[in-house]
């Protein structure tokens, strides 16, 4: 998996390519801490090249979320390619992330 985060303010557009497994969780984690500390509260994750996710991905969208709630931030999930989009319907999860069709839509909605 390959991030590239782009901060504004408090709001940092993450962008992942790759996969999104249990072997990436810890590096996109330290990268997301690194954006807090940098005073980011705010996320959206640019999901449009992300081949797959596993469940310890999706337990870290949640911790995002959870870690960003507690900061008075937000996370939007923009652009889902197909897969991201199937395994966030067949676990419910759709319904616990708002979810925008293109990066720009979710930072608007954050302003």
């Amino acid at each position: 998996m390959k991030t590239t985060i782009e901060k504004f303010d408090e709001l940092a557009v993450v962008q992942i390519e790759g996969e999104f497994t249990l072997d990436t969780a810890d590096r996109f984690r330290r990268e997301v801490i690194e954006q807090m500390e940098a005073k980011a509260r705010d996320f959206v994750l640019d999901l449009k090249q992300v081949e797959f996710m596993d469940s310890v991905a999706l337990e870290t969208l949640l911790w995002l979320q959870d870690q960003s709630a507690q900061r008075l931030g937000q996370v939007r999930l923009a652009e889902l390619s197909e897969s991201v989009a199937t395994i966030l319907r067949m676990t419910r999860l759709d319904k616990r992330f708002d979810t925008h069709d293109d990066v720009d839509s979710a930072v608007r909605s954050l302003r």
